[in-house]
């Protein structure tokens, strides 16, 4: 069983294993049919070009405002909603309620 677990791990690591030894490729290796799994000369130098070639302080600044915003308001609505099931007692709640949980579940 362990075995087959390993196998399967390893089988599963290999796109990711892949992707790392690309990423040390030269431009012309990157393409190269069928492809080599190690690099000849290894280049270093694409890991500063690819920090270099996109802005990522703004895009990390835009991911966490973004997810500041929606957490906020998650938290600000499913609070209030959450009060007002448990302590307002009114004509169908309990078909509203499940209405409100279910439209939670459903993936965006």
């Amino acid at each position: 069983m362990h075995l087959a677990i390993s196998i399967g791990a390893l089988i599963m690591a290999m796109p990711f294993l892949f992707m790392l030894i690309t990423s040390v490729k030269d431009y012309s290796q990157v393409f190269q049919i069928p492809p080599t799994w190690t690099p000849h000369p290894i280049v270093w130098s694409n890991y500063p070009n690819a920090w270099q070639a996109v802005p990522f302080a703004r895009g990390y600044f835009n991911s966490f405002y973004i997810a500041a915003i929606v957490v906020t308001s998650q938290l600000l609505t499913c609070s209030m909603a959450a009060y007002a099931f448990a302590k307002i007692r009114f004509p169908f709640r309990g078909i509203l309620f499940i209405l409100f949980l279910e439209t939670l579940l459903i993936p965006y």
